[in-house]
């Protein structure tokens, strides 16, 4: 909990640093754009925008394929754990020292006045 805003901090900067970069990508893959007149002038900014268009779907793309790999597993699997133990626990209506008797080697919980 305290390293939240330090999380949210690199996570803003990450975010602005792939903005700037994606910016410098994509106008250097579109050129100048101008006032385009002739036909030949307005072919050639239209395959520069198209071209600009693939070079972004590819980089949301990447992304996407990066977030795959990125995803902590064993954290989502920790909160599910603890919220199943915690149904488990209201609906067996466990005492304290019912919870100090607590086997995490089988991970059951042995009700007071029961033995193994």
């Amino acid at each position: 909990m305290h390293l939240q805003g330090s999380v949210a901090g690199n996570y803003f900067t990450v975010g602005q640093v792939g903005v700037a970069i994606g910016d410098a990508i994509f106008t250097s893959v579109v050129g100048e754009l101008g006032m385009a007149v002739a036909l030949d002038e307005k072919e050639v900014l239209h395959a520069n925008i198209v071209n600009g268009l693939y070079v972004g779907v590819a980089a949301a793309a990447l992304a996407f394929i990066a977030s795959l790999f990125t995803i902590d597993t064993d954290s989502v699997k920790a909160k599910e754990k603890a919220k199943l133990a915690a149904e488990k626990l209201e609906s067996e209506h466990l005492t304290s020292k019912d919870l100090e008797r607590h086997d995490d080697a089988h991970e059951s919980v042995i009700p007071s006045g029961t033995t193994n």
